[in-house]
């Protein structure tokens, strides 16, 4: 999870969380349209 949030240094806490919940590689386009 650390890395896909790391490679989006924009990503809010929220977009962390609800990664977290959703899956356990949350890529990065998840994080992506969460921003």
């Amino acid at each position: 999870d650390e890395v896909a949030v790391a490679k989006v240094p924009e990503v809010p806490a929220e977009a962390e969380v609800t990664c977290r919940q959703a899956a356990d590689d949350c890529p990065t386009e998840a994080i992506s349209i969460q921003d």
